[in-house]
């Protein structure tokens, strides 16, 4: 395949082979490529060539990403710009799979350093590499280089937050591979990127809204929380389907885990307070029957009645737990009431019908051997005896105890990373040009200020010293 117009490139390219190749000369040409394709003649020369001619000066042998990353990205660049305004079905299988594969060596070898600084066009290579990746279902081969250049990018010290979070989430979702995620998704984000329009409303919610689903999917409720009321405090002017949707699962999840209804925290956007509960009736209701009414058949008439409504939310699967949480809770409220009880009681005490007393009983086995509950079952005698704090040693308060010191040293760790992240921006703030310029207008307005008022000071009292003389 002819260069074409691109041909200009190949004659920069041709005095680095054969030269000595260290790291500086590696660097000077890409810094002179990189400068070459920024002018305007090489400009023109890459937006008139077609794919295939910008496969073929990538494919040469000197332009690749560990020698000449900058270059190789500018270039990736304009062929996704041209890859957007084609018609994929024109492009073949082949076409598809080699872009893929020309973005995820770049993710792969790109200086985080470089990256970081040219991290608009990386996000938009990363949209183009997601879209694509779905559209071939091949998202489970790109989820490891993204995965990959967010590792070194985080290890580094950029602990900021990039369009690249959300496209790699939304990749992990995709092919189902929630795991993969996790590393990522652990990781305390204490800015968002600095450089404008880079990290968009759409960026962040999807951050927060895929986030919370991939802790779902690895059944870690609290993270899950964390993240679904991450988007739904979000600055806002109007409601959004990411905030919809998000307060949905909020409250199913706040449901499942506490059995309380969810307290929007006070810096919650007015418009999401205002109006999102009138996008969200059906949960509402359920919320109610759970939380108010504390009623089992209420709880059931309301699932089963917005049946269809659940499952088009793809929200069923909690639902189910909701409605199985209630029953375990309505279970573990008998040890507040009773001593013993009879098993086949248990049903009845519980809010259930009879029918239920066999799937109550091994709903009680269940909290039983997940150290919910302490209990004794004697099955000759078909009795349920609880064990109380006193009566065990207070191993269960130990244990309570135990997990309470690890989730707070957790936290306090997560403290000590955000803190030593702050003590760094504000240094950067304080030493910068930008705001030492400004404290020295901000103490120069200060100074004529104070000057202005001696100076009217001064007036007012030779005034009143000559009034004075005037008068004797």
């Amino acid at each position: 395949m002819e260069w074409g117009p691109l041909e200009p490139i190949l004659s920069l390219l041709l005095p680095e082979e054969g030269v000595n190749d260290g790291i500086v000369d590696r660097k000077q040409t890409d810094t002179t490529l990189a400068h070459a394709l920024s002018g305007e003649e090489l400009t023109e020369a890459v937006r008139l060539a077609s794919i295939d001619q910008l496969d073929t000066a990538l494919s040469h042998e000197v332009l690749n990403v560990e020698r000449l990353p900058l270059s190789v990205l500018l270039l990736l660049s304009a062929k996704a710009t041209k890859w957007e305004h084609t018609n994929h079905q024109e492009e073949s299988i082949h076409d598809q799979m080699k872009f893929l594969l020309q973005i995820s060596q770049l993710l792969y070898q790109i200086p985080v350093a470089l990256a970081a600084k040219e991290i608009k066009r990386v996000s938009v290579l990363a949209n183009q590499y997601t879209k694509l990746a779905i559209d071939t279902q091949q998202s489970i081969k790109t989820i490891f280089p993204l995965q990959s250049f967010l590792r070194r990018f985080h290890q580094q010290g950029h602990a900021v937050l990039t369009p690249l979070h959300a496209h790699f989430f939304y990749l992990c979702l995709h092919a189902k591979c929630y795991f993969a995620a996790m590393e990522i998704l652990d990781e305390t984000l204490v800015e968002i990127q600095a450089q404008s329009h880079v990290v968009t409303s759409v960026d962040f919610l999807g951050y927060a809204y895929y986030g919370g689903l991939l802790y779902l999917g690895e059944k870690r409720y609290q993270d899950a929380l964390d993240f679904f009321q991450l988007a739904i405090t979000a600055p806002a002017v109007s409601l959004s389907a990411f905030v919809i949707e998000a307060y949905k699962k909020l409250l199913l999840v706040t449901l499942i885990l506490h059995g309380e209804a969810v307290v929007m925290p006070k810096y919650t956007p007015f418009v999401v307070t205002r109006n999102v509960e009138n996008h969200c009736t059906a949960y509402a209701t359920l919320a109610n029957a759970f939380v108010v009414e504390k009623d089992f058949a209420a709880v059931q008439e309301v699932a089963t009645k917005n049946q269809e409504l659940f499952i088009h939310d793809g929200n069923l699967g909690l639902v189910k737990q909701v409605v199985q949480a209630f029953k375990q809770r309505k279970l573990l409220q008998l040890t507040r009431t009773y001593a013993t009880i009879e098993l086949t009681k248990i049903a009845t005490a519980a809010g259930m019908s009879n029918s239920d007393a066999v799937a109550a009983e091994k709903m009680l086995l269940t909290l039983i051997s997940n150290g919910q509950m302490d209990a004794v079952i004697d099955k000759q005698k078909a009795m349920v005896r609880f064990v109380h704090e006193n009566e065990d040693g207070g191993a269960y308060q130990d244990e309570v105890q135990g997990e309470a010191s690890k989730r707070l040293q957790d936290e306090m760790k997560k403290l000590v990373v955000v803190a030593s992240q702050l003590r760094v921006m504000d240094t950067e703030l304080v030493t910068s040009a930008k705001f030492q310029s400004r404290l020295q207008k901000d103490k120069d307005r200060r100074s004529r200020i104070h000057m202005h008022n001696q100076q009217s000071d001064e007036r007012l009292t030779v005034d009143a010293a000559s009034g004075m003389d005037t008068l004797e």
